[in-house]
């Protein structure tokens, strides 16, 4: 199951994240039965202070892969809430824009994530952008590499107006 720590980076403040990490140290990184540590759940939901918070603990818990092999950087890049904590994780670590799961590097989870927005506001399909570009910047090599299914990221773009902004940029 969820430890308390899980569910609070995901849905509570920071502060409540503190007082949870002073009152039980060793939750910092428990994980749960999928190998998540709490530091999947900040980056994932666009924690921003939670996700920098967990990171100046153990800056090494940006590198924990779980049972899928999926680490922040995995999570954060399927969400279009998360670009703050995307551009924050790339700032220390550039790297990480490079890391492959399942021969999937952050930029294809990225692009794949752009059919999954269902609000069709701008505001929803301009974030998701600005994760694809912000993944660009580190890692350029990344749009002539391919996924598993042999794909680019420019051809993972679907037709229609949901992608249209990142299949433009591409």
């Amino acid at each position: 199951g969820f430890l308390a720590i899980h569910c609070a980076a995901a849905y509570r403040s920071r502060s409540f994240c503190e007082t949870l990490i002073n009152q039980y140290p060793e939750s910092l990184l428990s994980v749960n039965e999928r190998g998540d540590a709490p530091i999947h759940f900040a980056f994932g939901f666009g924690k921003k202070e939670t996700a920098e918070y967990f990171y100046s603990l153990a800056p090494t818990s940006i590198e924990i892969a779980n049972n899928d092999g999926m680490c922040p950087i995995h999570y954060a890049t399927s969400n279009p809430h998360t670009s703050e904590v995307i551009k924050f994780l790339l700032q220390q670590h550039p790297q990480e824009a490079a890391r492959l799961v399942d021969s999937e590097l952050p930029l294809h989870l990225a692009v794949e994530a752009s059919e999954l927005v269902t609000d069709p506001s701008a505001d929803e399909r301009q974030r998701q952008l600005e994760i694809v570009k912000c993944l660009f910047d580190v890692h350029p090599a990344a749009i002539l590499e391919k996924d598993s299914a042999g794909k680019l990221p420019l051809c993972m773009v679907r037709d229609g107006w949901y992608g249209k902004e990142i299949r433009d940029f591409l």
